[in-house]
This record gives C-alpha cells, structure tokens and sequence, in this order.
C-alpha cells in the first residue's frame, strides 16, 4: 500500500514539474517504451506523443522506487532540504551516472547463481551507493544544466577512473576499500560482483575527483592521486566513518552530522586543490606548507588526530572540532 500511494503521489508530482520537458527523458523512458518497430518508425513522433508526460513520470518513479525504496524521495527531502522535483533530479543523474538499470537488472539476471541473502547484500551495496552519489549531485551537479549533458560528461568518465583508482589510494582508504571488498565478497558470495560494488563505494568520492578535474581542465587520474594521496597524513577513512556511525533519533543531531560530512567533503577538496597548485606536498598538510599559519593549523590537524584515536566512542564534539580545524587548515585561516 505504502510503495502504491508513493509512485500515485510522485508520478503526480513529476507530471506538473518542467523536470518533464527534459528531452533527455523522452530518450531515457518514453523511446523504450514502445517495441523497437514503432520506435524506429515514428522516431520523429513519440517525443510529441500527448501522453508523454504521464509516461515518462510513471517509468520514472517506478525505477526509483522498485530500486530505492517507497522513502527514498521523502528522506532526501528531510535531509538537504528540497523539493520532490529536485530529489527526482537528483537520482536521475546518480541512477544513468552510476549505471544502476543495467546494474539492477544484471543482478535480477544472476539471481539464481547468488541466493536471496547474496542478491540481497547486493542490492543495498547498490542503494548505499546511491545515496552517497544522490548527495553530490545534489550538491554539486549544476540544475541549469540539461540532464543529457550531466550524464554524458559524467558516466563515461567514472566508468574509466572506476577502473584505475585503487592505485592511488592510501593509508586508511586502502584499508577501508579491502575491509568493503571482504565483506561483500563474505555476502555475495562473487569475486568479480564484490569487487565492482567495492569500487561503487567510493562513487561519491570519484564524483569529487571528477567535478575538480572537470573545473581546473585536468586529468582525473592526476587529481585522484592527489585527493586520495591525502590519507597518507589525514584519517579521512577514520573521519567519515565516524560521522556515519551516528544514528539518532534527534533531527538535530542527525543535521549536524549531514553539516559535518559536507563541511569535510569542501575541506577535503581544498586540501586537493593547495596539492594539484604546488601549495601543500603530496600527501597533505605537515611537511613544507608556504604559510607559517598553515604550518601550525597542520601540527594542530595531527595532534587533534591523535586525540580522536584514543577515543573509545566518537560522539559529535570532537569529529566537530576536528572537521573545523580541517577547514580551517584548507581556507589558510
């Protein structure tokens, strides 16, 4: 009942919103929708088709909630504050970014070769990424740009730096991309399907690498060397981890978390650009910095470190000043 009403409310939603008049969608839902034959016959016709707004809307809410879940839209509207439309934006670009449909429907293919439990784990390793990459897009892919045009920049370049990244990972996150690979090779029960959702992880951090690439004209393999050869000074692993691992029931606590992943995401991608501009060394902050300030927000960055491993439970008040202090570190003030 409650997946029923959600797809009757959303698809209601999405038919008044100009999100519709995307021409990218009549290729994505409404093209497919039609067997091949009429398709290619009438190519010219079904993007004028005058029920073409109530099919797109009701294939797409129907792939974002069979994949996502009934809440999916509600929770991303809670959480950064945004309406149903831009929430439907935003896993349009993660779902054909990320390749989702066809990595939803190869795992329904292969579901007798993993077992319940196994295409289980699967898919929420699938839905874990999402999320991760929804809050990028929301953050970062630009809303005047059409959906065509994001995709297309986007998906092909992950697709390659998905393939090359584990190289250039470093100290906790090299640790942190073995610990996922275990597990899931321990759930699904496949090496090859392990690892691919292993690298998925790390969508929302290849995002990043990618959208300062993309801005400062560079090669993505150089800017992942450099935004994840941070580790090797930096627990970033450690960091997020901790952010993650706080579960209340108090909204306000929950925001401050979502505010603390953020501020370290813009942190983090500073500290990247200081390294790509010669400012800082390779891996991060001590070493030769330039700037005497920076210099000593760097010594306070490793001795704040130091205190937060000797922690036995990291609530909000220290990962609160830590991140601060990686922000300061990255601004020079």
């Amino acid at each position: 009942m409650l997946t029923a009403y959600t797809k009757i409310d959303l698809t209601a939603r999405l038919e008044q919103a100009p999100l519709i008049n995307e021409p990218y969608l009549a290729d994505r839902f409404l093209c497919p929708y039609f067997p091949p034959s009429i398709a290619n016959a009438f190519a010219g016709e079904i993007p004028r088709h005058s029920l073409r707004r109530e099919l797109i809307a009701t294939r797409i809410v129907n792939e974002m909630v069979d994949l996502m879940g009934s809440v999916f839209v509600f929770n991303l509207g809670r959480d950064h504050g945004i309406d149903a439309e831009e929430a439907l934006r935003a896993w349009l670009i993660t779902a054909d970014v990320l390749e989702l449909p066809r990595r939803a429907a190869e795992l329904k293919t292969n579901a007798s070769e993993l077992g319940a439990e196994a295409e289980l784990g699967a898919f929420l390793g699938l839905e874990r990424a999402a999320r991760r990459a929804c809050t990028w897009a929301i953050a970062h892919a630009n809303p005047a740009e059409p959906l065509g045009a994001t995709v297309g920049r986007f998906e092909p370049a992950l697709r390659k730096l998905a393939n090359e990244f584990e190289s250039t990972l470093a100290g906790g996150e090299r640790e942190r991309f073995e610990r996922t690979y275990r597990d899931l090779r321990a759930a699904v029960h496949h090496e090859q399907l392990a690892h691919e959702l292993a690298r998925l992880a790390f969508a929302d951090h290849l995002l990043n690498v990618l959208s300062l690439a993309f801005a400062r004209g560079s090669e993505p393999a150089q800017v992942a060397r450099a935004y994840f050869g941070l580790s090797q000074r930096i627990e970033f692993a450690a960091i997020e981890g901790a952010i993650d691992a706080i579960s209340s029931d108090d909204r306000w606590e929950r925001r401050a978390a979502r505010d603390l992943a953020a501020e370290l995401a813009w942190a983090r991608v500073q500290l990247c650009r200081l390294v790509l501009d010669g400012e800082v060394d390779g891996t991060g902050v001590p070493g030769k910095l330039g700037a005497p300030l920076r210099e000593r927000r760097a010594a306070e960055v490793e001795r704040l470190m130091g205190d937060l491993r000797a922690l036995t439970s990291i609530g909000l008040p220290p990962l609160q000043v830590i991140v601060r202090a990686l922000s300061r570190l990255a601004s020079g003030t």
